[in-house]
């Protein structure tokens, strides 16, 4: 549900071009209710929202899935990150060194 959130579907639509790839199949499950009743659902892995330049490089990324409030933060911060410095090679490594000491 985290995508489907106005604030943040509104943010990735006006300033992102999103893009989706699956990479491994959906597992499908069976769950025994009991009395030969089952219920069959899909079970969905762990994500990554990747953050890129235009040339596609990667500067920062957003692993697993969270909750819509901080997903927003995610990307806002992600995007600010890029309008400021242009995510140059010189300031993500300096970013991340940066998280990495916090």
């Amino acid at each position: 549900m985290t995508f489907s959130d106005s604030r943040v579907a509104d943010l990735v639509k006006s300033d992102f071009i999103p893009v989706w790839e699956s990479v491994a199949p959906v597992s499908i499950a069976t769950f025994d209710l009991g009395d030969g009743r089952t219920v069959r659902g899909t079970m969905g892995g762990e994500i990554a929202v990747y953050f890129c330049r235009p040339d596609g490089r990667a500067f920062d990324i957003l692993p697993a899935l969270h909750s819509p409030h901080a997903t927003f933060w995610a990307v806002k911060n992600a995007l600010d990150f890029y309008r400021a410095t242009g995510a140059t090679d010189d300031a993500i490594r300096k970013h991340h060194a940066d998280v990495a000491r916090d």
